[in-house]
């Protein structure tokens, strides 16, 4: 739907379901609009049949709206599950500078610590790093893209009297 309408629309219909302001959102749309026109202007917009139908289509998924697909999911688990603390180091005692890891690297990591202690051969300085959980981002890519055996779920009802449970089902019946 978003072929059929100017850019601006699309612009006005991302800002307009942010809080239903049209008139803000025809703001940020038509930078130079003054707020009586941009008022009067929202209002007429609104009633533009595809651009109606665009704002449901947003609406009706909002993983869109705000640029979350499963696909931008799968590849930031990836980048989890596949980096490891090796990504790091420059070598066994050294680790690389921050500004030099890749994107992917960094998005991997939950936590850092910079700690320096004063120690008699000078300021000694210890970085830890911690990732993300590898473990849990592997079973999560796993189950998203179907590679797990089918889950079994145990039934642990022992009432075996189905007798009882037809009687109950059919005295609802009769209440309702």
């Amino acid at each position: 739907m978003a072929d059929k309408l100017k850019p601006e629309w699309i612009v006005f219909a991302h800002e307009y379901v942010i809080d239903w302001d049209g008139t803000r959102s025809y703001k940020v749309a038509y930078p130079k609009a003054t707020h009586d026109s941009a008022k009067a202007s929202a209002s007429r917009l609104l009633t533009d049949v595809n651009l109606k139908v665009y704002i449901e289509e947003i609406q009706g998924d909002l993983g869109k709206l705000a640029g979350i697909s499963a696909l931008r999911n799968i590849l930031e688990l990836k980048k989890i599950a596949f980096t490891n603390i090796a990504d790091f180091k420059d070598g066994w005692m050294t680790e690389k500078d921050f500004d030099n890891l890749e994107e992917d690297t960094k998005a991997a990591l939950s936590e850092i610590q910079y700690q320096e202690k004063n120690t008699r051969d000078g300021v000694e300085r210890i970085v830890k790093f911690k990732l993300h959980d590898k473990l849990k981002s592997i079973e999560t890519l796993n189950k998203m893209l179907g590679f797990n055996a089918p889950e079994k779920h145990e039934n642990k009802n022992t009432n075996t009297n189905t007798d009882a449970v037809s009687m109950t089902f059919t005295n609802k019946r009769k209440d309702t």
